[in-house]
């Protein structure tokens, strides 16, 4: 019998760490294959005019194409994005020069901040949050599907607030440390996938992802909350289907 593919879009290769190690643990390996896409199309520039529901297909069909596989070989598809800072309000966002800033912005967690370095990274983090906001929007609820060769691929939305390390550890990591903690999460967790399972249910904001969407767009955003294990709930299901 041929494996149907459950496949997952994630941002970044500590996400793929970690969420390989977990779906490979609640996928019926006998039934589905788990396939692990890294990547931020919500935010590449090449989507930059596109909407969300655009760039969702042609995410599907570009893995498709590149794998020679058709529609009906999909069982599901997954998007796990970083909120980022699309709840994050403007009144939050301090300038502070400070030449050591090694990026446009830091996250201060402990002070509910972000510091940015000018006016003009100001604008272009400001700019850049709300037209990721406006490509998910769309997405955010239930009973979405990408058409592909009149076969209908059902599609789900989920987040981890601020990113993935906000959720796992309660802080921020700059870029060079991310791989690094999450192989160190996995070895942490390795003889207790449990105990990493309920870091993401004690971080669900709402078991309805709808409404989990919405809950997090009216949270205080330093607060490290997520959707996903609404995502694993869901692979159960399938799994029992």
């Amino acid at each position: 019998m041929t494996k149907k593919i459950i496949l997952v879009f994630v941002e970044g290769v500590s996400d793929d760490t970690i969420f390989n190690f977990l779906l490979e643990n609640i996928c019926n390996q006998q039934k589905y294959k788990t396939e692990i896409i890294g990547g931020d199309p919500f935010s590449d520039n090449e989507n930059i005019r596109k909407g969300g529901k655009t760039i969702v297909n042609e995410a599907v069909k570009g893995y498709l194409s590149k794998n020679k596989l058709r529609a009906k070989d999909i069982e599901y598809v997954a998007f796990i994005t970083d909120a980022d800072g699309i709840n994050i309000p403007r009144s939050d966002i301090i300038i502070e020069e400070v030449h050591a800033m090694e990026s446009n912005y830091i996250y201060d967690l402990d002070n509910g901040i972000v510091k940015s370095k000018n006016s003009r990274c100001t604008t272009n983090i400001l700019t850049s949050w709300k037209r990721k906001n406006e490509k998910l929007c769309p997405l955010m609820c239930d009973g979405v599907t990408t058409r592909v060769n009149s076969y209908n691929i059902p599609i789900g939305l989920y987040f981890n607030s601020v990113n993935l390390e906000h959720v796992t550890q309660g802080k921020i990591l700059p870029w060079d440390k991310k791989d690094d903690a999450a192989d160190d999460l996995i070895d942490q967790y390795e003889n207790n996938i449990e105990g990493l399972f309920q870091i993401f249910k004690d971080k669900t904001i709402s078991d309805n992802l709808k409404e989990s969407w919405e809950a997090l767009k009216e949270s205080e955003w330093r607060v490290p909350y997520s959707n996903v294990n609404i995502l694993f709930e869901k692979i159960r299901q399938i799994n029992e289907g």
